[in-house]
């Protein structure tokens, strides 16, 4: 019965936060709606774990199950970019090389704030 909450918790906080993304995207559209849903997310589960309110353990089974068949998420995006074949044969080297510049900058962004922030929460 524990696991079953835990899974209805994550999929109610996930349905949330991507309702809440629409919102602010509605106010702020720089960024996609399911972006500003995944960043409210990990701000809730930040703060969640920080305060012990939500700790992570909460989520462990929820989540690894998710990942599991994550995979079944992109089908329909790989199928989709079958119409824009031409488009992909026309301009692949650039798009790739976007992909590839950017994907660098944001391992290494990731990378950096990760460290930076390891390194302070250990002196504390």
């Amino acid at each position: 019965m524990k696991n079953i909450l835990n899974y209805l918790l994550v999929i109610f906080l996930v349905t949330l936060c991507l309702t809440l993304g629409r919102v602010v995207h509605q106010y702020t559209s720089v960024l996609p709606p399911s972006l500003y849903g995944m960043l409210l997310f990990s701000l809730l589960l930040s703060v969640g774990n920080t305060t012990d309110l939500m700790p992570d353990k909460l989520f462990v089974k929820p989540m690894a199950t998710i990942m599991r068949f994550i995979s079944f998420v992109f089908v329909p995006v790989s199928v989709g970019l079958m119409q824009y074949g031409d488009l992909i044969l026309e301009s692949g080297g650039k798009i790739l090389t976007v992909g590839l510049i950017t994907t660098f900058c944001v391992i290494t962004l990731t990378g950096w704030l990760s460290r930076k922030f390891l390194v302070n929460n250990s002196h504390d």
